[in-house]
């Protein structure tokens, strides 16, 4: 893979150059990424775990929430650019996914400290893989073909179509992944749900199927798990539902 512009924590890729072999994602996957966008003329970003889908090394596919601070970023014709951050570490998603320290108000804020600025635009300092994208389709109904295509799941519906800009490599070592961080990013991604369900009527009884899946994703974290990562993350994930609870 060619690379130019290099600075002291990552390198930039040259995605023209790059083939399907060498591109690190598959086509139609399903990614989990941290979407970072800063508020227009503010010096605040928001941050969240959204699920990305590639077509090509030009082309991502992402579906929001409506109801949400992203959504609305997503759809403000102020807004351009995003970015995009590929993490091995289950604490960050926590942190955007659940507000981590900034829980249970309104404004939904990634602490500048997990931030690096570069040419003006916010990365997540600990990221492997950061791209910036830009938005060229908003909130509308787009259909993927599923690469492993099934009666049940022929297509994905996705709703936003963002370009790939630019493509970042990171100096940072991958960290193992074990068993109790995919379940703590399991956990995360079900407790993330909640506050969008709790804005429907009659919402009562999937919410606590919600809340009862991420309490089966705690205490097979907290029974099997020697990661001290997705122990932390039981623990934020607690705090966040005592917060939406209040």
């Amino acid at each position: 893979m060619g690379a130019h512009n290099k600075n002291k924590d990552f390198i930039q890729i040259n995605i023209d150059s790059m083939d399907e072999i060498d591109f690190p994602f598959e086509n139609g996957k399903l990614y989990e990424s941290i979407v970072v966008i800063q508020w227009p003329n503010q010096q605040r970003f928001n941050a969240s775990a959204m699920g990305i889908r590639f077509s090509g090394n030009k082309v991502m596919f992402l579906k929001p929430y409506p109801d949400t601070d992203t959504f609305e970023l997503l759809m403000n014709p102020n807004v351009k650019f995003i970015t995009i951050n590929f993490t091995d570490d289950v604490e960050y998603f926590a942190l955007a996914a659940l507000r981590g320290e900034h829980a249970g108000i309104d404004v939904e804020e990634m602490d500048q400290s997990y931030l690096d600025i570069h040419k003006g635009y916010a990365f997540l300092k600990q990221s492997q893989i950061l791209i910036l994208g830009e938005i060229n389709i908003r909130n509308k109904p787009i259909f993927l073909k599923n690469p492993h295509s099934s009666e049940e799941h022929p297509e994905f519906k996705v709703t936003f179509q963002v370009l790939v800009k630019e493509m970042y490599q990171s100096f940072k070592q991958s960290q193992p992944v074990n068993r109790g961080d995919n379940l703590a990013l399991e956990a995360i991604v079900y407790a993330s749900k909640i506050p969008a369900i709790q804005k429907q009527q009659n919402s009562r009884n999937d919410i606590q199927k919600l809340i009862d899946r991420v309490r089966d994703f705690q205490y097979d974290i907290r029974r099997f798990s020697a990661s001290q990562r997705a122990l932390k993350v039981c623990d934020m994930v607690d705090k966040f539902l005592e917060e939406i609870k209040s």
